[in-house]
């Protein structure tokens, strides 16, 4: 057979991140998500391989909700604290 996956895929890199969604091409093209060794995780629209659009990013310290280009947040981000505490936080990319 051969050649990449395309459509729906669970797919285990070496470095142990777990991507499960949408595929194509070489890339997470489509709806997915990718959790972490460290137990982050990251869900929403990739293109090519990087969270872009509408997404959440779950971490240690608590959940990101907005807009992602590239991987990183972009304007209005809304974070839930695990200290129970809702902030609204501005990032630039830089």
């Amino acid at each position: 057979m051969g050649g990449s996956p395309n459509g729906k895929v669970k797919i285990i890199y070496d470095d142990g991140i777990i991507y499960e969604g949408e595929y194509s091409s070489i890339w997470p093209n489509g709806q997915g998500k990718k959790t972490y060794p460290d137990g982050s995780i990251v869900e929403g629209e990739f293109v090519e391989g990087w969270q872009n659009g509408k997404g959440k990013r779950t971490c240690p310290d608590g959940v990101y909700r907005g807009t992602f280009r590239n991987g990183k947040q972009q304007g209005k981000i809304k974070m839930e604290c695990n200290d129970g505490k809702n902030r609204i936080r501005r990032f630039r990319e830089l």
